[in-house]
């Protein structure tokens, strides 16, 4: 039977993507992560060992492994995360109603999907974040809301949408590898 503990949680990938975005810099803290994503300093801990166990995170640094990372996102996270399209409401755009996708998607404003948020600019069919500051961590840091919203167009994507994402997703996890 599997530790409870162990299983990854929709807050581990938004902490993982952060990871990726903090990488460049020399020095960071988990205090700091845990605030620029509404999560508390010990949740980000534990995300850290998970991701370390899962084999996402460098057991011997505090950085992602781009390979398996874009791996697993690429395809396992619709089926770890599911996400849940519901009714049209006001929010922030994301998945492939994000800029990132604009000029080579054409979605039709009755299927703009958006995470509901009060202050939102944009109608469209809500769409459940992968965790519930996912909204609040996106308006303080644009390449995460760029992650983020990629992410969703995988968990939501048809084969076009989905195609094109794990090239954006691609692109910008693995040219640190590269480098």
């Amino acid at each position: 039977m599997a530790d409870a503990r162990n299983t990854l949680r929709p807050q581990d990938i938004l902490i993982a993507l952060k990871l990726s975005i903090l990488e460049h810099l020399d020095h960071w803290t988990q205090a700091q992560m845990a605030q620029s994503l509404g999560i508390s300093p010990a949740e980000v801990a534990f995300a850290l060992r998970r991701l370390k166990k899962h084999h996402l995170v460098n057991p011997n640094e505090q950085k992602i492994l781009p390979g398996a990372m874009c791996e697993f996102l690429v395809h396992g996270i619709k089926y770890v995360f599911p996400a849940e399209i519901g009714r049209t409401t006001r929010g922030m755009p994301t998945g492939s109603s994000h800029e990132v996708f604009k000029r080579k998607l054409r979605v039709p404003p009755e299927y703009a999907l958006v995470w509901p948020t009060a202050d939102g600019s944009v109608r469209g069919q809500s769409l459940e974040p992968l965790y519930e500051t996912v909204p609040l961590a996106a308006k303080q840091d644009t390449k995460l809301y760029e992650l983020l919203s990629i992410l969703d167009a995988l968990r939501v994507g048809g084969a076009r949408e989905t195609a094109i994402a794990a090239r954006e997703l691609e692109s910008r996890l693995l040219r640190k590898e590269a480098a």
